[in-house]
């Protein structure tokens, strides 16, 4: 029974690590696509909670400069394997 308690903990801890890997890379390919777009400046602030559709498994929150010069709140939504990034504007000032 110990035995298979560490075979459970070790499928945890490379589920996990697997996760974040790919969290991370999905974050960077998210800065990507809004740098793409025009946008100077973005700053990543983490998870867009109301930002994109319900097949959107990425959603993640930046501010940054628009190509007119106006600082914006901007969210880029998209896929982890099958939906290119689709960037919304949420907020300007």
């Amino acid at each position: 029974m110990k035995g298979l308690f560490w075979v459970y903990a070790l499928v945890l801890v490379c589920a996990g690590a697997i996760t974040f890997s790919v969290s991370k890379q999905m974050g960077d390919e998210a800065k990507a696509a809004v740098e793409a777009n025009g946008f100077t400046e973005v700053v990543q602030h983490g998870r867009a909670w109301w930002g994109c559709a319900k097949d959107d498994t990425v959603s993640d929150l930046f501010t940054a400069k628009a190509p007119n010069g106006k600082d914006v709140e901007v969210v880029a939504c998209g896929g982890v394997f099958w939906k290119a990034f689709t960037v919304r504007i949420r907020k300007v000032w």
